[in-house]
């Protein structure tokens, strides 16, 4: 399955909400260096689909805040 995702980095806690069907907001504390912040969010996004985190890559928009991830369920 492929979600569309808007990152927001730097933020007070790490959150993921749905905004409509396959686009996602999701919120994590790291800051975007060394690709801790895609890390992140690819744990936020495991959690939030009950897998583990090596079953999401992002495949699009590794240094923008707009994504588009693949998750293996």
């Amino acid at each position: 399955m492929e979600v569309r995702i808007r990152v927001t980095t730097n933020a007070r806690g790490t959150a993921c909400t749905e905004l409509s069907p396959g686009v996602f907001s999701v919120s994590v504390s790291e800051k975007p260096i060394d690709g801790k912040a895609n890390d992140a969010v690819c744990r936020v996004l495991a959690a939030y689909f009950e897998t583990v985190p090596s079953a999401v890559r992002i495949i699009r928009g590794h240094r923008s805040p707009n994504k588009i991830a693949r998750i293996l369920l």
